[in-house]
């Protein structure tokens, strides 16, 4: 329900709706008779991400016609904790057939994503785009980078793993991002969801 200029969760007892009410003292349930609204989520961060891609895909892949089936290449680089997999493609249902398929297992190592795109060779001299997206900020990186902090042994890398508290993932992911401008790329950040603070910063 929309109350006092907010929206307010409403409850139904024996067909009338009630909510909340602050008086003061204490909350104190009251009737609502206005406009009932239902509340549409947008997704787990994940979905937003893979939406983000999935609708980047099918703009680009647009491109490619029976005559010119290959006028635009996508790699897709799936990371987590690490780089889990890299494959180019050139038609949109099997692009979106693998971004359907990615789950949210790991941390968040932008450092190895932004290496491996860079890495990345499509054995020719097309102009190189990398559009960097992510659904949350780095938790992990791949290189020491000059730090002594927590380091997974199983997975190989450094980090807290839900956290950056002293900035050194992301200034690891920083020196990666200046790679690939380095190297004559063109590097484009999407901030999928939350506070895109770092994503805004990585190529400054």
């Amino acid at each position: 329900g929309f109350v006092d200029g907010d929206y307010v969760r409403i409850w139904e007892d024996y067909g009338d709706y009630y909510y909340n009410y602050w008086n003061g003292w204490y909350y104190e349930a009251k009737k609502y008779t206005g406009i009932r609204y239902t509340r549409t989520s947008r997704g787990t961060r994940l979905e937003v991400a893979k939406q983000a891609v999935n609708s980047l895909a099918e703009t680009l892949l647009a491109n490619n016609t029976n005559d010119n089936n290959d006028a635009i290449d996508i790699a897709l680089i799936d990371f987590a904790t690490n780089v889990k997999s890299t494959a180019k493609y050139t038609t949109k249902l099997k692009f979106k057939n693998k971004v359907n398929s990615i789950e949210a297992k790991g941390g968040t190592n932008w450092e190895a994503a932004l290496k491996a795109a860079n890495e990345y060779d499509f054995k020719d001299n097309d102009p190189v785009y990398v559009i960097f997206v992510s659904d949350g900020n780095p938790t992990y990186r791949s290189s020491k980078n000059g730090h002594n902090d927590t380091y997974d042994r199983k997975n190989k890398v450094y980090g807290e793993g839900d956290s950056d508290p002293y900035g050194y993932n992301f200034q690891a992911a920083q020196t990666q991002a200046q790679y690939i401008v380095d190297s004559n790329k063109h590097l484009y950040m999407v901030g999928a969801f939350g506070d895109a603070t770092n994503m805004r910063n990585l190529n400054s």
